[in-house]
């Protein structure tokens, strides 16, 4: 019986019965030399601001030409009025609040190809996950640790 090309090919004329069993005797390193904590920061991928401005854009313009396709369904108006009033509703909906915030329910909807602003999205939670445990923003990872390296050290 081989597993993963380990063992015999076949228990026959072996004189075992063609079980593989681990190797008792195997000395491990001491857990000492094993760093607990290791060096590499965990890093949060940073949201690209042009790129969420621009999505944001896209999302107006397609308000805007929903707005404009109702207006010229309606057949009330002329050509030149209509632009005027998309014009305005654009400039209306450009200058209103460009921080958008993402819900927690949004959050669970975004897709994967939404990196952006899953990015923005978790950098808004680990900041608010690190003012509720009253964690400093200069916290380096592993610094109560110092200590007890320094005294192993010595």
């Amino acid at each position: 019986m081989s597993y993963n090309g380990i063992g015999l090919p076949t228990p026959r004329g072996s004189g075992t019965n063609g079980y593989i069993v681990r190797n008792l005797s195997h000395i491990r390193h001491p857990r000492e030399a094993i760093n607990p904590y290791p060096s590499k920061k965990s890093t949060v991928r940073k949201a690209d601001k042009e790129i969420l401005e621009h999505d944001r854009k896209r999302k107006l313009e397609i308000k805007v030409l929903s707005y404009r396709d109702s207006l010229e369904e309606n057949r009330e108006l002329d050509e030149e009025e209509i632009e005027k009033k998309v014009n305005e509703y654009r400039e209306k909906l450009l200058n209103e609040k460009t921080e958008e915030i993402i819900s927690h329910d949004d959050v669970k909807n975004l897709k994967s190809y939404q990196v952006h602003e899953l990015a923005t999205a978790k950098a808004r939670e680990l900041e608010k996950l690190r003012k509720a445990f009253g964690i400093r923003e200069d916290y380096q990872e592993g610094d109560a640790f110092k200590c007890m390296n320094e005294k192993r050290a010595n």
